[in-house]
């Protein structure tokens, strides 16, 4: 009857936690979704109200040119590059880095792989699948939460960018005073002739840099995951070479932000340290390290391997259960030195040995023992 309770007790055990399962990963698609419609209206529509810094059009910091930005291509190699483009390759080479990375552990990899079933016992998930959904789910989830931060900050902070008069395009600067553009008390777009209002937008949202946060979130996120996922040793020089490379490419991208007269400096700064910060959070304390939690029957045998090894290098008693290998069969010579200005412990102290060597105390011990054993011996004949 116990041995059927404990089945039973099992079986919906079992059953809860693929219900749980299943429950969970639906909440967790439900706001990934919904992150990401968030990010849609917070980029591209005005739905969410921007602040509207006062501007002048005498300031050197907003007024960059596209004739400043040419005598500075040479240093960004004139990498003017769209954010599309940018905000695509950090969505998808990380996701490729860890499909490959996972196979390539999954093929060569020789410890045993763990399964997890939903909801019944036929539909199984591999661990090579587990991995792939949680690695890259995790990411494309930082990635738009990223994006939400930075352009919540964007719309609250209002900083205009180097080239902002530039894409204003200003036709009666006579209007434009240091205190009150267009006579209104905040900067507002009546004295701009774009009437592309995305781009006007854009150009009052310079603090912090999304290219700068996302490249580098991207960068630190492959280099964790190298790092941690991979962790053989015939790879020392290749895991830091891929993780250097791409963090280069992310500095880069900032420098050439700055060169463009795209961003400010502080603003390519910070959201460089955004997009850090929180690569290192998701790959250290949510995803723990890229690696696999261990179960309790694991965590119970490798707690007794150590506990039995340590035991071992401490007892004497025990090194004959680790054998070594025999080199010499000569007998090695024991030799103790007692010094005479050594006075601690003299009432135990044993007197000084007349031979040092081992091979004489050993005579000396049997000749000992057989006058005691022949005293007995004619005693008890007695």
């Amino acid at each position: 009857m116990a041995e059927l309770s404990l089945s039973g007790y099992s079986r919906r055990s079992s059953g809860f936690k693929s219900v749980l399962f299943s429950v969970t990963a639906f909440l967790e698609l439900l706001l990934v979704t919904s992150v990401i419609v968030l990010e849609y209206f917070l980029r591209w529509t005005e739905v969410f109200p921007l602040r509207r810094a006062v501007f002048s059009c005498t300031d050197p910091s907003i007024g960059c040119t596209t004739k400043d930005a040419e005598l500075l291509s040479d240093f960004a190699f004139s990498a003017r590059v769209p954010s599309e483009v940018i905000y695509a390759l950090s969505f998808s080479i990380p996701p490729f880095i860890i499909f490959i990375g996972e196979i390539g552990l999954y093929t060569f990899t020789t410890e045993p792989q763990k399964t997890i079933r939903i909801i019944s016992k036929q539909c199984v998930i591999p661990q090579v699948v587990r991995r792939l959904i949680r690695f890259i789910g995790v990411f494309v989830f930082g990635g738009f939460t990223l994006m939400v931060f930075v352009d919540i900050v964007k719309i609250m902070v209002g900083r205009l960018r180097p080239d902002f008069l530039e894409v204003c395009q200003l036709t009666n600067k006579s209007m434009c005073t240091s205190l009150y553009p267009g006579g209104e008390p905040y900067g507002t777009h009546d004295l701009c002739q774009n009437t592309n209002r995305l781009q006007l937008r854009q150009a009052r949202t310079s603090f912090p840099s999304m290219n700068s946060a996302l490249t580098a979130y991207a960068a630190f996120y492959i280099g964790i995951y190298i790092h941690g996922a991979m962790r053989s040793h015939t790879v020392r020089i290749i895991r830091p070479f891929i993780s250097l490379v791409f963090v280069m490419f992310s500095l880069l991208c900032g420098l050439a932000e700055v060169g463009l007269c795209l961003s400010h400096w502080t603003d390519t700064v910070i959201g460089f340290c955004m997009g850090v910060i929180l690569a290192f959070y998701l790959g250290f304390a949510v995803l723990n390290n890229f690696r696999e939690h261990l179960s309790q029957e694991k965590l119970i045998e490798l707690l007794n391997n150590y506990v039995a090894d340590s035991y071992f290098n401490y007892d004497d008693g025990y090194n004959w259960l680790k054998p070594e290998p025999v080199t010499s069969i000569r007998i090695p010579r024991a030799q103790v030195y007692r010094t005479s200005s050594d006075e601690t412990d003299v009432k135990y102290r044993r007197p000084r040995l007349k031979h040092s060597t081992f091979q004489h105390d050993r005579h000396n011990s049997l000749d000992r023992y057989r006058r005691n054993s022949g005293g007995v011996g004619a005693a008890s004949h007695m």
